[in-house]
């Protein structure tokens, strides 16, 4: 018994003893800290006459959300008042990491233009906006930009499209559910088209007919349900009603001028981390792509980009995450984000501030983690590939 107890209190597991009490010791704390906590803020409440709990997310909200994807009304719950203002963040979210990585990338291929004006453009492109509060750059493009554009009387009007200082409104197609059906249908097939194109190439990069055929076969299969299956839909157009216009798809300034400031003060950022990867190539991968005959943009597209990402992806990631965190600052131009709607206008009439504090950072965490899974995914998928 001895030998077996001497056997498993080795020299290096002892050494890990006061590490792990350590350890022990600061979990213990950190439960009791917390357990404090929730007992100081349940005596408040009560003290208060607030009650606790999420019972009130079935209550009806009895205000509307000016920008909705879901059908929301006055008479809908917290609850549905919630999912509206958290898609409209994942909205603004996901355009706003779209657009800042396009720039970013443009911006940062620029900066190593044998043009000396674009070069020189692009650096002050940079150091201009990344030098800017956030914040000032949403007002400049809310209150500067945006509010400058004629009144609902004098709008701009371009066929169906009409811009004003109340947003701009477009023609929009209100699919019937048989066309939702099938718009879905067709893009799958496209999806899988590509897919299947891709792991059926060659070494030389060639696909073979048989593939061929049956990959048109399928496509020209879901084009035929298509044009021929029945009505998708119609287009629905924007009309004058009173003091503004209804109907057709509407862009709201708010969301504009949030997704201006966003893409434009991160592409800097982005740039940078785009160049960091750019400049880790060799010379001798740009000499190589112009040996075979390969053009300014083929090489930067077929050669440079995609080692590049190997060295800008984990970083890349962390910028975007400060994008989605960044959209809380919304709610100083009223736009419905969840920092606005659950943040505000709920808190304000139910007293839920605990809940809905809580609700508002496991949202925010949720979508962070989300896109950490995402990017690490892609960044192993190109590890595994070499970059190529």
């Amino acid at each position: 018994m001895s030998m077996r107890r001497n056997a498993l209190l080795t020299p290096k597991r002892r050494e890990q003893i006061p590490a792990l009490i350590f350890q022990v010791a600061i979990i213990l704390l950190l439960v009791w800290i917390g357990w404090k906590m929730v007992l100081n803020a349940q005596s408040n409440l009560e003290r208060l006459g607030i009650s606790a709990g999420f019972g009130f997310l079935t209550s009806d909200a009895g205000f509307d959300i000016s920008q909705k994807l879901i059908d929301f009304q006055e008479g809908s719950s917290y609850l549905q008042a919630m999912i509206a203002a958290y898609l409209n963040t994942i909205v603004l979210a996901l355009s706003g990491i779209l657009l800042c990585s396009v720039l970013g990338l443009i911006v940062a291929f620029t900066r190593f233009s044998k043009n000396p004006v674009l070069s020189l453009v692009a650096e002050l492109y940079v150091e201009t906006f990344r030098n800017i509060p956030l914040l000032l750059q949403i007002f400049f493009w809310y209150f500067g930009v945006i509010a400058s554009l004629p009144s609902v009387r004098n709008s701009h009007i371009l066929g169906s499209v009409v811009l004003n200082n109340r947003g701009l409104f477009l023609p929009a197609f209100q699919f019937t559910f048989f066309g939702v059906l099938v718009s879905a249908g067709l893009l799958i097939c496209v999806v899988a088209a590509i897919i299947i194109l891709y792991r059926k190439k060659t070494t030389y990069g060639r696909v073979d007919r048989k593939t061929w055929i049956w990959v048109l076969i399928v496509l020209s299969a879901s084009l035929a349900i298509l044009l021929f299956g029945g009505p998708l839909g119609k287009w629905e157009l924007p009309v004058l009603s009173g003091f503004t216009y209804r109907g057709g798809l509407t862009i709201r300034p708010e969301f504009v001028a949030m997704l201006a400031g966003l893409s434009v003060y991160n592409s800097t950022f982005m740039s940078e981390i785009f160049r960091s990867g750019i400049i880790s190539i060799s010379k001798g991968q740009h000499e190589a792509a112009e040996t075979v005959g390969l053009s300014g943009i083929k090489s930067n597209l077929l050669i440079v980009l995609p080692q590049a990402l190997r060295v800008a992806i984990p970083p890349a990631g962390g910028q975007l995450q400060i994008v989605i965190k960044a959209s809380s600052l919304s709610a100083a131009i009223a736009y419905p984000d969840i920092m606005s709607v659950i943040g505000g206008t709920i808190i304000t009439q139910t007293s839920q501030a605990i809940e809905c504090m809580f609700i508002i950072m496991g949202l925010f965490l949720a979508t962070n983690l989300t896109l950490t899974w995402l990017l690490n995914t892609y960044n192993g998928f190109i590890m595994r590939r070499g970059g190529r």
